[in-house]
């Protein structure tokens, strides 16, 4: 049966893919982005974050049901704004 292998695969993609993600992530000491999955996983994996809204308006929403109770989250409504918080963050 061909659906064991095809599952197999996948679950080997994902897990690859959520790696590469942490590993991407965990390279740099403050994370600005307007995805909502890599403000949760940064989130997750204690990364100071700046998010930003995008066209679809999620992280945002995100944000304020829910992201704003993380410690190492931020939400910037602008470049400038985000710019200042990295500053902020970056400074011991």
């Amino acid at each position: 049966m061909l659906y064991p292998a095809v599952a197999a695969a996948y679950e080997y993609q994902a897990n690859l893919n959520v790696r590469t993600a942490c590993k991407i992530l965990l390279s740099g000491r403050v994370v600005v982005t307007d995805r909502l999955h890599a403000t949760v996983l940064a989130s997750l994996l204690q990364i100071p974050v700046v998010a930003m809204d995008n066209e679809t308006g999620k992280v945002g929403a995100i944000y304020r049901d829910y992201l704003h109770k993380m410690p190492k989250v931020s939400f910037a409504g602008s470049s400038d704004e985000a710019l200042a918080l990295v500053e902020r963050m970056s400074c011991p």
